[in-house]
């Protein structure tokens, strides 16, 4: 089969869905050997694939989101039908306005902006909900990365279930625990990190609930009588301004620190130094940093909701993500309990060996092997 694979968001930052795409089009790679790929990508990290791999630069540069949505709606369809291309796959998913011939496959990672629209600028949000009805039609198959988003996508638009298929994501073999005190030790003063801290780590926006992550905290310290701070580590999302308000108001500085320039190197490090991970996020469709920090050691408190119960399995502490008291009560029982820690810590890495690459890659190969036999 001759199979088309987008990746020009490998041009994106390192985060959320360009670490789908890298390890994904990585897993295929390496497992792949009776297939043609296409890969489209105007990002020098898709070189590595070029001595398997058919590798398309576009035209012109598509690292800014509106000329990358301009050259996958206008260009891409054209070479598509050109080469004749069996299956294409786009990773986000958004399929292009113009005719494509061959079979269409989606990954659909979230629909949190139909869920929580608020939390997306006007023109990304509108884009998205515009475009996904008539996607979601169109596709051959649906990749969903949790049964959670499964039953979004049933919820929303009337899918039918047999459509939708649930590939898991994968966690990299870098996350791992570290139990050299030495390089822990010199990396946390190169960081700058306290000496004791919980962590949160993904996008500061409204949808990951910092507010209230913020007002368990200080609940918990207070009651608590614990050293830890919080470190918030992540990029900086839409509307992020409250929330470094809010900490400002409360004179809050000194026991909230926040971290935004850091490498993708730095995540494992951020990990194991962290006694405890915190995640109360809303809504995810997958929520990788759970899995990350499971596989690094680090006990997790994440949500009750959405995709989080799904990958966290028993080896969390669940709590509702609205309830400020019940965050605070699980993050100060945690911190005091040295055994239950170190159990969490057992329990995580075990639960988070069942999220590879390879899997994801084998999986997803499945998902091409359906498409290629469903008829035209």
């Amino acid at each position: 089969m001759r199979i088309a694979f987008n990746a020009q968001l490998l041009s994106a930052p390192r985060f959320g869905i360009w670490t789908y795409v890298f390890n994904l089009l990585k897993g295929l790679h390496e497992l792949d050997i009776a297939n043609d790929y296409t890969v489209f990508s105007s990002s020098d990290k898709t070189d590595i694939f070029k001595n398997r791999f058919n590798v398309v630069r576009s035209s012109f540069d598509t690292s800014a989101p509106y000329t990358r949505i301009l050259w996958e709606h206008l260009a891409m369809p054209f070479i598509l039908n050109r080469d004749n291309i069996d299956i294409f796959h786009n990773p986000d998913h958004v399929l292009p306005i113009l005719p494509v011939k061959a079979k269409k496959i989606i990954t659909v990672h979230d629909l949190s902006f139909y869920k929580f629209p608020g939390t997306f600028p006007f023109m990304k949000r509108n884009y998205k909900r515009a475009l996904t009805p008539r996607s979601v039609c169109l596709a051959d198959k649906i990749i969903a990365v949790s049964s959670s988003t499964k039953d979004d996508l049933v919820e929303l638009f009337g899918i039918d279930r047999k459509k939708i298929e649930v590939v898991h994501i994968g966690v990299s073999k870098e996350f791992m625990k570290i139990e050299d005190i030495d390089v822990l030790e010199r990396s946390r003063e190169v960081l700058g990190l306290p000496e004791k801290f919980i962590l949160y780590l993904g996008t500061i926006e409204k949808r990951k609930n910092l507010e209230r992550l913020i007002d368990a905290f200080v609940l918990a310290s207070r009651r608590g009588g614990f050293p830890h701070k919080l470190v918030i580590a992540g990029k900086k999302g839409w509307l992020y301004e409250g929330l470094l308000k809010k900490i400002d108001d409360n004179g809050l500085k000194d026991d909230i620190i926040f971290v935004s320039d850091i490498k993708q190197s730095d995540l494992p490090i951020l990990y194991n130094l962290a006694e405890l991970f915190v995640y109360p996020s809303i809504y995810e469709g997958f929520g990788l940093p759970v899995i990350e920090a499971m596989a690094c050691g680090t006990p997790v408190i994440t949500s009750n909701t959405s995709s989080l119960p799904e990958v966290a399995g028993d080896a969390a502490a669940l709590i509702d993500p609205y309830n400020i008291e019940e965050i605070a009560h699980n993050i100060s029982e945690i911190l005091h309990d040295e055994e239950r820690r170190k159990k969490m810590s057992e329990m995580g890495i075990e639960r988070a060996g069942s999220f590879t690459w390879e899997r994801c890659a084998r999986n997803t190969m499945e998902v091409y092997k359906k498409v290629s036999y469903m008829p035209k």
